[in-house]
């Protein structure tokens, strides 16, 4: 593309060529960067897998020599890893004409599910344009299944590969198995999570091989009607509760665009806040004015204009997966309507949009559209492709002069942030505007859920509210997951939905290695830690005091820590610095990524660098000394703890709390069984000592 545009500049100029080449220059940077994760990460997550096996090759092998059949499959192979690349998917292997791939591993992204059908059915496309240059018949039959797995390396020492493993894993490859040539049969999961974006039919529940009970299964037919993500977000749209402030604010705006008066105003929050809600809501105040709006998909941040060719999508009315003679069509009659006498200096240009990367002539769209009152939204652009945020930066400018307004919505804690702030302030102050979205309070996220529900349990109620501290997307699924039919509690992380785990584990993985290992580190701590504890098991695992700085100043910038003062004596504040999770369900998706042993490990560590540091508050500390050693399955000093907490809670009559030490204790005890020692008292004496001591606090109870 570099070299085309470089072989134009002669005839479109350098202030088109410089540009787009830029852009494109950044979008080549990014392919080449790295990757953020390391083979040697081994975590547990939530993927997608895909099997996709060429049918009718084995036939046409025996027809010809070896050496042919090997290079006819690789040809074919070449077109699907492009496709498999383009959605941020793992080859995980190939297997003789067939080719397994994984999304999510071993980087999360939050609409890995959506990613692999969209990439299925782009295989689908590329084998049948094989067929056509090769006149061949092959086939192909796809699974796809979304659930945890177990990923890492596998293999012997002296070879190790990167792959997941578990369920998740076999039950996509039944599915494949399972489908005729051209199908792809989809697993409830990853159906649950795409409904909204794509054409299924329902099948009968099939016994798969290896399963004990018959598994829903979908087959997957195509694209919705509407074609983006964007367009088929919400069936039943969720209150606006606690945003009139913000509403008020977007209102003012679209009243001053009916006087003729541009603007832009940015939406800024994390993920789940509301910006798409409230910018939903604004459209019924839009009136007579030209409504266009564009999503940036985090696929395709390496397309080039990818937001602004939606957003031209949007002004005519077309969808990218309309033919193109369809999309001609209404290009035509929308430039002849509006600017006949500049058809033919606008039409190659706008043409050239909706097919390849767009040229910054593209403005005068936008100038011969100023005469009419028109709102842009642009969201999401935390995930823009370079050159349409070039783009956007020039539109701003037009806001001066003309009846434009922008809303333009995005994440606080990416580097958007900075750049957009940077556009409004050279915007004059009424006509550059920045909404921060702030959780909603305890009271609105009350009123929210009983807008949405019904939940006659109060503790189920607390629990949701307590867990999802004022995001609207996290109180939704949350309740959903309580009150739907697949989860009736949410008390532990594998109750959580995951469209919910999905967002987090995604901004979790979008952490750059070393902070991504500092933070799954300190959730071991809790959801509120010490620096100096950390620091001391960070030390004993090699790494460097300036490492972790680094670490705690990203995730603190990046939103997912925050640094706290100290109010009042207590392990945190004992000591100079304390940090606590900005959620108690990221801490939690950051804990669960742990392997097991990972986690035993890491609560070892944290007890052995307390008793280090606090050599003289054992007995302070001692109860959660005994949950980490207990986690540690260091049974000895486990029961050691676990009992000194107990006697310190009885002697000041908490006895409910004593009682779980003394129940912990004898888990303890009973699974170490003859293992145990304890000086010179015996595993038996042991236990009978602690129910003793349980007997005594319950008779007091």
């Amino acid at each position: 593309a570099i070299f085309d545009l470089e072989a134009q500049r002669s005839l479109l100029g350098d202030g088109v060529v410089g540009p787009a080449i830029a852009a494109l220059r950044e979008q080549l940077a990014k392919l080449l960067a790295p990757s953020r994760a390391e083979i040697g990460d081994e975590e547990r997550k939530v993927v997608t897998v895909m099997f996709a096996d060429i049918s009718g090759f084995t036939q046409l092998a025996e027809q010809m020599d070896a050496e042919e059949a090997r290079g006819l499959v690789n040809a074919c192979f070449e077109r699907f890893v492009p496709v498999i690349r383009r959605y941020d998917g793992t080859i995980d292997k190939f297997l003789g004409d067939a080719i397994m791939a994984v999304f999510g591993a071993p980087i999360a992204h939050e609409n890995d599910p959506e990613r692999s059908l969209r990439a299925a059915l782009e295989l689908m496309a590329a084998l049948k344009s094989f067929n056509a240059d090769r006149k061949l018949a092959l086939g192909l039959h796809i699974g796809v299944n979304t659930g945890p797995v177990i990923a890492g390396t596998v293999g012997a020492q002296t070879r190790k590969d990167y792959s997941v493993m578990g369920d998740t894993v076999n039950v996509a490859a039944r599915l494949e198995d399972a489908c005729a040539d051209n199908e792809i049969f989809v697993g409830p999961e990853t159906f649950h999570q795409t409904a909204p974006l794509f054409e299924f039919v329902a099948l009968e529940p099939l016994q798969l091989k290896g399963k004990s009970e018959p598994l829903f299964v979908y087959r997957l037919i195509g694209y919705r009607e509407a074609g983006n993500a964007y367009v088929a977000q919400e069936s039943v749209p969720t209150p606006l509760i606690g945003r009139n402030v913000e509403l008020a604010r977007l209102k003012s705006a679209i009243d001053k665009l009916q006087s003729g008066e541009g603007s832009a105003v940015c939406i800024v929050g994390e993920a789940g806040l509301g910006k798409t809600r409230l910018i939903s809501e604004s459209r019924a105040l839009s009136r007579s004015a030209v409504w266009a709006e564009t999503r940036a998909l985090s696929y395709a941040e390496t397309t080039s204009y990818g937001m602004a060719r939606d957003l031209l999508h949007s002004l005519l009315g077309t969808t990218p997966h309309q033919t193109a003679a369809k999309i001609d069509d209404s290009l035509r009659q929308s430039v002849s309507k509006i600017a006949p006498d500049d058809f033919t200096r606008l039409y190659p240009y706008l043409a050239r949009v909706l097919e390849i990367p767009l040229e910054p002539q593209w403005l005068e769209q936008i100038e011969f559209l100023s005469a009419e009152k028109t709102i842009l939204v642009w969201e999401d652009i935390h995930w823009s492709d370079p050159s349409s945020l070039q783009l956007l930066e020039r539109l701003a400018s037009l806001v001066n002069a003309a009846p434009l307004l922008l809303i333009v919505a995005y994440r606080g804690e990416t580097s958007i942030r900075e750049r957009m702030g940077e556009l409004m302030t050279r915007l004059p102050s009424e006509r550059g505007h920045i909404i921060k979205l702030a959780p909603l309070t305890q009271e609105q996220s009350a009123g929210f859920i009983g807008a949405l529900s019904k939940i006659d349990n109060p503790e189920a109620r607390q629990a949701i509210l307590d867990r999802a501290e004022g995001n609207p997307f996290f109180l939704e699924e949350l309740l959903r997951a309580v009150t739907g039919e697949r989860t009736k509690t949410i008390h532990d992380i594998s109750d959580l939905p995951q469209t919910l785990r999905a967002v987090l584990a995604a901004r979790i993985d979008s952490l750059p290695r070393e902070s991504k290992r500092v933070l799954q580190r300190a959730s071991v701590i809790g959801r509120t830690f010490n620096r100096k504890i950390l620091a001391h098991v960070c030390e004993r695992q090699g790494e460097n005091s300036i490492a972790l700085k680094e670490s705690l100043e990203e995730l603190c910038r990046r939103s997912f820590i925050r640094a706290e003062q100290a109010d009042g004596p207590s392990l945190s504040s004992s000591l100079d610095e304390r940090y606590s999770f900005h959620h108690a369900i990221t801490h939690e998706v950051a804990y669960q990524s742990l392997l097991q042993v990972t986690r035993r490990d890491w609560h070892r560590l944290t007890g052995e660098a307390m008793e280090a540091l606090f050599p003289d508050r054992l007995d302070e500390f001692s109860g959660i000394l005994g949950r980490h050693f207990e986690q540690a399955n260091v049974s000895h000093k486990a029961i050691t703890y676990l009992v000194r907490a107990a006697e310190r809670a009885r002697a000041t009559f908490s006895n409910l709390e004593a009682i779980a030490f003394y129940r912990s204790a004898l888990m303890q005890a009973q699974k170490a069984g003859t293992d145990l020692s304890q000086k010179d008292q015996s595993a038996s004496d042991l236990i009978a000592q602690l129910h003793e001591g349980l007997g005594d606090v319950l008779e007091l109870n």
